[in-house]
Order: structure tokens, then sequence, then C-alpha cells
């Protein structure tokens, strides 16, 4: 009998020493194209040799001590299919089907994790979805951890490329597999690249979680407020997110849980860039999320190695029971666009108050994916793509007899052909104008006409007391949008008038 226990113990320590892959490497995957060198890693005993094989070349590595291997290629063009063996000392793996392309990992909450499915038209984007089998896609499974863990499952497959199997209802049920933003931004970029890039697309994303979970201690460390913001989530109450979380040990709301859990068995994997759909949870909380956020970004950039990662974002969708809390927080992810090579795709227009899955999750989410690929698209490939809806460079406060003039200049690059328009499932609609004034301490609605790039607020005396400050598309549910000629609309603003005779803000106020 002891001699069969001997016998098991060391087949044991056979198979944990012997060649392993993590979870994120297998067939039909996408390896990042040069300019960049992607990497292989992986497990095997400490002190034997790995070799690996790809397009002719021969890789050769000595396994360190704590038994991990991690081997950098050369820099691919574009191409593929090909398949990769790797040797270990008694064995040895194949991963079929690679192509070298642009990989990108999709993260953030519910709106990132909500599937084909669930999308707008998904039986028919369903069934189109077999002509893009060079766009391969990963599911990262749900999962939380107090440290960084070096793997991770995946949901329902490791690898597929885009077809009905691996987005259809037998597959999914509108939360699993595979997210309806990452393919639409995927597959619109692929459109981009005339169909000749390969891309890989991961998704790692947990509904109603904040940034905090998906940020490295090192990046929260970044935001240090008076009241201790892990205290303050780990007692988080999951009733008060309307979502089935447990209180115990994995809440996916504590600190860095989702970091580790989620992202850090990623870092070994070399990404083109990400696309990111999250900020409803820190709704009411956007001061602390302009800090946050982009220190989230900066911090997943020294993480992955990769200084210049293309890092693209939605600005939250119309919604309207953001308790009055959305337009800040939309102002505050515009902090991210202070770092370099990041993106935003504005949603604010794309409200769906009779979405079947919650309003809260608009349908729409081919229109997030193709804005998201354009911004995408100008940090990548060509800086002359028009990414964005009208921008504010200037506003100008003039006055003369009784009457004030306030001029609303926008970027010429992102501003032809203004023109205002009824966002997506709007009641009110443009017969209330988007611009407000503060007159008075109060909000009023004020007529603008669009001229060029420019729109003119003008009012006498009489009509109104001096503004303030003027705003736009203020809301949770915005009524009425500016678009430019692409269709691409303005995110909210909100500016501080200053008076042209004393050049102080007309409230008396300077500017800290």
């Amino acid at each position: 009998m002891w001699q069969l226990v001997i016998c098991a113990l060391l087949l044991l320590s056979f198979f944990a020493d012997g060649l392993r892959l993590p979870s994120a490497i297998g067939d039909n995957m996408v390896l990042q194209r040069s300019p960049l060198s992607s990497r292989v890693w992986g497990w095997a005993a400490p002190g034997s040799k790995v070799l690996l094989s790809i397009r002719g070349d021969l890789y050769e590595q000595v396994v360190s001590n704590n038994g991990q291997w991690n081997i950098k290629l050369a820099p691919y063009p574009s191409s593929g299919p090909f398949n990769m063996t790797i040797y270990g000392d008694m064995e040895k793996v194949v991963v079929q089907n690679i192509m070298f392309g642009d990989v990108f990992l999709c993260s953030g909450q519910s709106n990132m994790e909500m599937t084909v499915l669930s999308a707008n038209d998904s039986a028919t984007e369903i069934q189109n979805s077999f002509v893009y089998s060079n766009i391969r896609l990963m599911s990262v499974e749900k999962n939380t951890s107090t440290s960084p863990l070096d793997d991770m499952h995946t949901r329902k497959y490791q690898w597929l490329s885009a077809s009905p199997a691996a987005m259809g209802p037998e597959i999914d049920d509108g939360w699993t597999v595979f997210s309806a933003t990452c393919y639409f931004f995927g597959r619109s970029l692929y459109e981009k690249l005339k169909r000749r890039v390969a891309i890989g697309l991961v998704a790692s994303s947990w509904g109603g979680t904040y940034v905090q979970a998906w940020s490295s201690p090192d990046a929260l460390s970044k935001c240090i407020r008076t009241s201790s913001d892990a205290e303050r989530l780990r007692h988080v109450d999951p009733q008060q997110l309307d979502l089935p979380l447990p209180l115990h040990d994995d809440n996916p709301n504590r600190p860095s849980v989702l970091y580790h859990a989620m992202i850090s068995p990623l870092l070994p994997m070399v990404f083109r860039g990400a696309a990111w759909y999250q900020g409803e949870s820190n709704a009411g909380d956007a001061l602390y999320y302009s800090c946050a956020f982009p220190a989230m970004i900066a911090d997943w950039r020294v993480k992955f190695q990769n200084p210049a990662m293309a890092f693209t974002f939605v600005q939250l969708a119309a919604y309207e029971d953001g308790g009055g809390h959305y337009s800040a927080l939309r102002v505050a992810q515009t902090a991210a666009l202070n770092l370099p090579s990041s993106g935003m795709a504005s949603a604010v227009d794309l409200g769906d108050r009779s979405s079947p899955v919650g309003a809260i999750h608009p349908r729409w989410k081919q229109q997030v994916g193709f804005r998201l690929s354009l911004a995408m698209h100008k940090i990548l490939y060509d800086a002359s793509t028009v990414a964005s809806g009208p921008i504010v460079i200037n506003t100008q406060l003039t006055s003369s007899p009784g009457r004030w003039t306030i001029q609303i200049s926008f970027d010429p690059e992102v501003s032809q052909g203004l023109y205002q328009q009824g966002s997506i499932d709007c009641t009110l609609c443009c017969s209330v104008s988007p611009f407000e004034g503060l007159s008075n301490g109060t909000w009023v609605p004020v007529a603008a006409e669009i001229t060029r790039q420019v729109a003119v607020v003008s009012y006498t005396t009489q009509e109104l007391a001096p503004l303030t400050s003027i705003r736009y598309a203020w809301a949770d549910y915005p009524q009425c949008i500016l678009y430019n000629s692409h269709s691409l609309p303005a995110p909210p603003f909100l500016v501080t008038l200053v008076n042209p005779d004393d050049g102080i803000p007309t409230d008396g106020i300077q500017n800290k």
C-alpha cells in the first residue's frame, strides 16, 4: 500500500512541476503584432529548459527558481494562422490557430459585462458574427482575491473566433459571453483596418463594481482622503447596490480585489490598448473619481509595462435614476483625457428607458462600440480621425447697454456642421434648450443660436439677471444634444463666466 502512496505522490510532484500554460494562452488566440513584442509565459520545473517554436523561429529559456518562465517574442507583423509548440523536459504543448494582430483589454462594470445577446438587434448580430472569424474572443471568469493571482479562469472557453457558437443563446444568458461593447468596439476597429488585422478581445468585467476594486493598492495610494476609502468600501451594503452580492470575503467591491484576481493574471500579456466602461457605481463621488480613475489608468500602464498603452473609455449614458449625480461624474471622467494616449466615447445621448435588462443598461451597444473604436483609431492609427463631438475651447462674455452676449466657441477640428437634436428615447427632446444659465442662484434654460463652430446666448438685462455660469446637457438624462456633422455628441460642460470689465467671474469669486 505504501508503495502506491509514494507513486501517487511522485506523480503529483511530476505534474505540479510539469509544463503548464496560463488560461490566457490557448488555441485561437491573438498575439500582439509589431511594433510591440508579445510574450508567452507559464510554469515548469525550476532549472529545467523550455523551448518555444513559432513561425520557424526557436526560443529557449531556463525556468527560474520559482518555477516561472516568460519568453519575449520577436515583433511579428500581422499574419497567421500559426501553431506554436512549447517543449518542456518531458512533454510538449501545441497551441493552434494563432494570429498576430492587435489585442485589446475590455473592462468595467455591467455595461461592459452586458453581452451581445442583450444588445439591440441581437439575433441579426449573432447570426452575422460568423464573417468575423479573425476577431478572437476570451472572457475572464469572475473572481476576487486579496492578493495578486498569477492565473485565472475563463468563462465557457479560452479563446474562440467570433461566431454564433461563441455568443449565441445556447452558450449565453445575457451576462456571460461575450461583452457587447467589447465585441462591437473590436468589430468596428476591424472594419476600419480593412479586415486586414486580426483583433483579439479579452473581456474582464463585473457589474455593480467600483473603480476602487479594479485599482491596485499602488493606484489607490495616489488618492488618499480624510475618511478611509478602503474602510468605507469594506462595509458597503450590497442591498444599496441592488445586486446579490455576498457580505463575506468575496464581496467584489473591496479595494483591489478585482485587480488582483481579474487583471493581475493578465499582466504578462501584451495589449495594444484598453477599453473601459464603468462609473455608474461611483456616481455621487465625482471629486474622488476624478483622481482615482486617472490614477488607475496610469498604474495599469506601469503594471503592464506599456507606458504608451492606449486607453479609451465610455462617458456615462443617459439614465433617469442617477440621483442627480451623473453630470458631475461625466465631467470627472474627462480628467483621464489629461493623460497621453487616452480617448473618450460619450454615450450621453444613448439612454434606453425601456431596456429589457434595466434602463441603466441601454441596448445601443453598437453605437458605443463604434465611438470607442473612433477614439482608439485616432490614438493608434490615424490622428486625423474625428473621434469626438464638439468640445468647448473658450467662452467669451460681452456687454452692451441693456444686453449681455455669451459666445461659446468649440474646437473647429471636431465641430463642423453643428446641429441640435433630441437624444435617443427623449420625451421633451429639443423643445427645451440644452443650455442653462445660472441667474441669481437659479439655473434657467437659455436659447442658443448655433452658427459655424459657435453657440451664442444673448439676453437683455430685463429678461435675466447677469448669468454667472453656463452649462450644457447637465442632467442625468439629457433631452437635447448638440452634434457635429459626424453625429457625435458634445459632452456635458459647466463653465464660470468672466466679466469683461473687471476680469473676474461675474459672481465676483476669483478662480483658484
